[in-house]
């Protein structure tokens, strides 16, 4: 189970990664659209949700150590600073905190895989 919460994990990083890289390039581009905000607060907060999930999910299924819980906690640092800064600073911490993630989540992955060859 610890491998598809991990590879799951994974992709919702590299969503929330490319959501937020794509999001300031595509308002510049087509203007401020007046109900963009809400959905992307929207979107913002479904996919933090949804990823402090899997991340809890997933260390509860697999041998955390205390620097993962730190590094965990840096992500969600993050995470809940981009809430009070503006755009588009907002939007760099969303990728920083999905970066770190992502990479927890692919190091869970890739410890789990090698845990299971040996």
């Amino acid at each position: 189970m610890i491998g598809i919460l991990e590879k799951f994990g994974i992709g919702l990083s590299a969503l929330c990664m490319i959501h937020c890289i794509a999001t300031p390039i595509t308002l510049v581009f087509f203007g401020g659209i007046s109900h963009a905000h809400d959905s992307h607060l929207l979107f913002d907060v479904l996919i933090l949700t949804s990823a402090a999930i899997v991340m809890l999910l997933s260390i509860l299924n697999s041998e955390i150590r205390s620097n993962s819980l730190k590094v965990i906690g840096l992500g969600l640092s993050f995470f809940g600073l981009s809430f009070f800064v503006p755009s588009p600073f907002n939007h760099l911490l969303f990728v920083l905190g999905s970066l770190i993630w992502f990479y927890v989540h692919f190091r869970n992955l890739r410890s789990h895989n090698a845990n299971h060859l040996a």
